[in-house]
């Protein structure tokens, strides 16, 4: 898993800040509570990747007083940030429908059926050599 999680924290960076604007903690709660738990993230593994983000004009920050204490750094999307995110998101979803479709059961004959020297042909042409 994170492996998986590496690849696409920048993508559920950029899609959350595109909802509103956050600083760095209450990102790491809203991506913990939107899936469920399942993907948590360390501040000090999230900072880097907010950097780089904004280093690269994808998404715009400033320090905004707190009534809980010392102000926090907020972030959220540019618009070169929102047209990032529509391209990773697509990029995405053609990345997680490929391996669905081959993790796919029904689709597993087909699959293995196209690579030489495997599938239900190999094993009928195996058999019959017995």
């Amino acid at each position: 898993m994170q492996d998986l999680r590496k690849g696409s924290t920048a993508l559920l960076a950029l899609h959350a800040l595109a909802q509103e604007p956050m600083y760095g903690f209450q990102l790491v709660e809203a991506l913990r509570e939107r899936t469920g738990g399942v993907l948590t993230f360390a501040e000090g593994m999230l900072y880097p990747i907010l950097h780089k983000l904004e280093r690269d004009g994808l998404l715009a920050s400033e320090w905004r007083p707190s009534a809980e204490g010392p102000p926090r750094k907020y972030y959220w999307t540019t618009p070169a940030g929102s047209d990032e995110l529509e391209r990773r998101r697509d990029d995405w979803q053609r990345f997680s429908s490929a391996v669905n479709a081959a993790l796919d059961p029904r689709d597993a004959d087909a699959l293995v059926g196209a690579r030489p020297g495997s599938g239900a042909s190999h094993e009928r042409a195996r058999a019959a050599s017995l």
